[in-house]
């Protein structure tokens, strides 16, 4: 758990897909992706929420989402948006791996 998006840069950011949840006053889970993406730190991201409109939904996507489900969801949604993610985040890690200076594109 973190205090502050400067906490979670700090810290060592694990190999394996993970899931975060950002519940915090003062910076939405826009902002969050936002600022890992000036970060460059380019994980597959999961929008879960149950208060949402079509300009949120589109600036999240936009910015690179795996996918941007509203409450209540089907299991199996959120299942296949986490399988998306994880194969994303394998393609781009094997990228990484085979040429050494390769840096994801990242859309902001």
């Amino acid at each position: 758990m973190f205090g502050s998006l400067t906490e979670f840069l700090a810290s060592e950011l694990p190999d394996p897909a993970s899931c975060l949840a950002i519940r915090r006053p003062g910076m939405g889970a826009l902002d969050f992706q936002a600022e890992l993406a000036r970060a460059n730190i380019g994980f597959p991201i999961i929008f879960m929420t149950g208060y949402a409109n079509i300009p949120m939904s589109a600036r999240a996507m936009k910015a690179g989402a795996v996918d941007f489900l509203t409450k209540p969801f089907r299991e199996q949604d959120m299942l296949d948006a986490v399988a998306i993610g994880i194969e994303r985040d394998r393609i781009q890690r094997e990228a990484m791996r085979r040429h050494p200076g390769y840096a994801p594109c990242l859309r902001l």
